[in-house]
């Protein structure tokens, strides 16, 4: 009996065993697309391989590629692992932002699985470029198959990229908008962004990231005041103007604050007047940073206004699933104030203004001074898990499929 359930593939880069917010996004669309509708099969990069798991068949390609960029080992001395980072840099720069032997490897491999079992929707996800060109070079000529093309992030319009770079992404831009369905991105003003990018593409939606747990925690304060960072600091995503702002909150209130960084590199500077309250736990595990998280008083989120808008960070939907309060020192006019605002979940500040930082600090100091919590809405955290963002994107399917 023929299978009567739509065949999806989706074409990324990044799947486990890779990890970070990108994977996230990819496990969550074949974790929560209707399984009772939909068998999925995904396209992923790495070395040959097919294996079958509880969301369906993992195919992963590599490009024929006489040079190729370098792996990294666990403990490697810091000179051989600098020089690898050097080699895969100056090879990218060289390739260019579209791996194309990459793009043809996938399309091949495509072709093959359509040939055993039809393809009806592929989905690509970008970054990189080289899924999106897979899945034009298959599906151009193939007008019955829809093809939805998915943003993480700005292509042509990143202010991070170069002029080149951006001028080789608008002309992948140009393939979509030639021959894609539908356009999923982030957040709305990216999503704004692609509108007027591809003109003859039909459906875009907004499709977030979000959080992708059950766990429940239990509420509680510490002896002292608690702040918790998760994750990095990169770019121009530094902690120089919070410690200031802290610096003028603990002074003027003559008050003590413990510090608390969870898997962050000592890549910053920590003033002296904190660092005998200040603890580094190591990198841990998605659901023991969940629990340092809960076990704060706060959370602190930082984004700087860099002159994008529509970037809500990963980390922001975590901190605010475990309802603590965040200090969020941000572009109080950009997409993540916003998401806090309607949450209920935390208090805004200037990225740049350090008195406008303290404010937030005294805020969250308050509650926890009196033991109170945020008067967070429970329906709209719930409707940042990852499960509910997909229903968008399976609603955007039936859309193009007529089901």
């Amino acid at each position: 009996m023929p299978d009567k359930k739509r065949h999806i593939v989706l074409i990324t880069n990044w799947f486990p065993p890779k990890q970070g917010v990108a994977v996230a996004r990819m496990l969550g669309f074949v974790r929560y697309l209707d399984h009772q509708k939909n068998t999925i099969t995904v396209i992923s990069e790495g070395s040959p391989s097919t294996e079958i798991t509880p969301y369906g068949m993992v195919v992963t390609v590599e490009a024929k590629s006489r040079v190729s960029k370098l792996g990294f080992k666990p403990g490697e001395h810091k000179f051989i692992h600098t020089s690898k980072v050097l080699w895969n840099v100056a090879l990218s720069r060289m390739k260019g932002v579209i791996d194309r032997d990459w793009s043809s490897a996938a399309c091949n491999q495509l072709e093959k699985i359509h040939a055993q079992h039809p393809v009806d929707v592929v989905i690509s996800s970008y970054a990189p470029a080289s899924t999106h060109l897979a899945a034009y070079l298959f599906c151009k000529s193939r007008p019955q198959i829809k093809w939805i093309a998915d943003m993480r992030d700005e292509m042509s319009l990143n202010p991070h990229l170069s002029s080149h770079e951006r001028k080789q992404l608008a002309k992948i831009e140009q393939l979509v908008d030639e021959r894609a369905d539908a356009v999923t991105t982030v957040s709305a003003p990216i999503l704004d962004d692609f509108r007027r990018l591809m003109p003859n593409v039909k459906l875009f939606e907004e499709v977030r990231n979000g959080f992708d747990h059950r766990q429940q925690f239990d509420y509680h304060f510490n002896p002292v005041f608690t702040i918790s960072y998760a994750g990095t600091f990169y770019g121009a995503i530094k902690p120089d103007t919070f410690f200031k702002g802290l610096q003028q909150f603990t002074e003027k209130n003559n008050v003590q604050v413990h510090l608390q960084f969870v898997g962050t590199h000592k890549n910053f500077n920590l003033p002296d007047v904190f660092k005998n309250n200040c603890t580094f736990i190591p990198r841990c595990s998605s659901a023991e940073a969940l629990n340092h998280m809960a076990a704060a008083d706060a959370n602190l989120l930082l984004l700087p206004t860099i002159g994008r808008k529509g970037v809500y960070s990963g980390k922001i939907f975590e901190y605010i699933s475990v309802g603590k309060p965040l200090i969020a020192a941000i572009d109080p006019n950009d997409v993540a104030a916003v998401l806090i605002r309607e949450t209920q979940s935390g208090f805004i500040a200037a990225f740049d203004r350090p008195e406008s930082i303290a404010e937030a600090i005294a805020s969250a100091y308050t509650l926890w001074k009196e033991r109170k919590t945020m008067p967070s809405i429970k329906v709209k955290v719930a409707e940042l898990h990852r499960s509910y963002q997909v229903q968008r994107l399976e609603k955007l399917i039936d859309q193009l499929t007529g089901i």
